[in-house]
């Protein structure tokens, strides 16, 4: 997991990199690169998510836990 999180941000941040000494639009202000590592770590932040909540899943059917039920909204009775 770690090792596809460091290679999503750096490939984004490389294209972006890539992007910005081809067409330098900001000047010498990195502006791609720089939307190029948070747009990386957005995906790398979902990925890891995705993939922690496919295991969690799998660990709790593997246990024979039972999911939660949903008890909508409505405060406990008193």
């Amino acid at each position: 997991m770690g090792v596809e999180f460091t290679l999503t941000v750096g490939l984004f941040g490389w294209i972006g990199y890539a992007v910005d000494t081809r067409w330098a639009v900001f000047g010498s202000f990195p502006g791609f690169l720089l939307l190029g590592v948070f747009v990386g770590m957005g995906l790398g932040v979902y990925r890891l998510n995705y993939q922690l909540a496919a295991w969690q899943k799998s660990y709790d059917t593997a246990s024979g836990e039972a999911e939660p039920e949903d008890r909508g909204s409505d405060p406990p009775d008193r």
